[in-house]
């Protein structure tokens, strides 16, 4: 697993421009996932218990890495912080334009 690093630019995986097909996005800009600048990363211990969903098989709830992610909420112009999870974010440089 790669961990990214502070000041790295990263985005959740569902953004639409990871997909494979180039097309124009339809959406609101704010259905569209941000990109986020990593503030701060955060190691949990290795003996952790990585949890899993009782309702969809195989999904992941917990990472042994998350990170604290800062970005500007246009709607509401603040910036804000959230904490995510490394198994849902990709780097931005992955985007396909």
């Amino acid at each position: 697993m790669t961990v990214f690093k502070i000041g790295e630019i990263i985005t959740l995986k569902s953004h639409p421009l990871f997909s494979s097909t180039h097309k124009k996005i339809n959406e609101f800009p704010a259905q569209v996932p941000p990109l986020m600048l990593i503030k701060e990363v955060i190691y949990e211990k290795e003996d952790k218990k990585v949890l899993y969903s009782d309702v969809i098989e195989g999904a992941k709830i917990a990472d042994l890495v998350k990170y604290v992610c800062v970005f500007f909420n246009a709607s509401k112009s603040e910036f804000v912080e959230k904490t995510i999870y490394h198994s849902l974010v990709q780097s931005y440089l992955d985007l396909k334009y």
